[in-house]
């Protein structure tokens, strides 16, 4: 998407009395956003272990994948969110196809510099934090249910384990996403946004 149409769908946006839109995987480069508009970017990192596991276990569980991959088979780069460095690959905008690394690192951090808020998941301090920010976030825990339909896909747990050797093997070919989530983990000692 050009400038220019970003531009446009934001203006419209706003016209429309939007004042809160959330992008996962398609989220344009930094730069290409209006400087004029007064834009506020915020996300939410997430241990790149566990959004991987937790990705794995929901295609698994919903038949979006074959039953028996493993989870290092998994992560195969068929979509974003099945490649390895999905943050560093979504904050540079670099797609599946080529191979990242540290200086799109930097780049990702320079992205996330320029966010108001960059939270951390397991922190456990999303809602005060967006509290800070203006942002009223009232707890609002999901029902944990699962309708007679839903319980179908249910699988045995051995498929839904991901071994430890895997687990290692993930880490570290995602060296740069772990060290993009360790740095705002640590966020006070690197001076970046809180």
């Amino acid at each position: 998407m050009s400038p220019g149409d970003l531009r446009g769908v934001l203006l419209e946006q706003v016209s429309k009395g939007t004042n809160f839109i959330a992008m996962e995987w398609d989220f344009p480069r930094l730069e290409t956003f209006p400087q004029d508009l007064d834009i506020v970017f915020l996300t939410v990192l997430r241990d790149p272990l566990s959004r991987a596991i937790s990705n794995y276990r929901m295609d698994k569980i919903n038949g979006w994948c074959d039953r028996e991959i493993r989870f290092l088979e998994y992560i195969d780069h068929s979509a974003l969110y099945r490649s390895n460095n999905y943050f560093v690959r979504m904050l540079c905008n670099a797609g599946i196809s080529r191979e990242v690394g540290v200086p799109d690192l930097d780049y990702a951090c320079s992205v996330l510099e320029k966010f108001r808020m960059v939270a951390v998941l397991e922190q456990n301090d999303l809602p005060e934090r967006l509290e800070r920010i203006g942002i009223d976030c009232k707890d609002r825990s999901p029902a944990n249910t699962l309708s007679s339909k839903e319980k179908r896909f249910l699988l045995p747990p051995e498929l839904l384990e991901v071994s430890v050797s895997d687990m290692t093997e993930f880490c570290k070919n995602n060296y740069l996403d772990m060290t993009l989530y360790m740095m705002f983990m640590d966020r006070r000692r690197f001076r970046l946004p809180l």
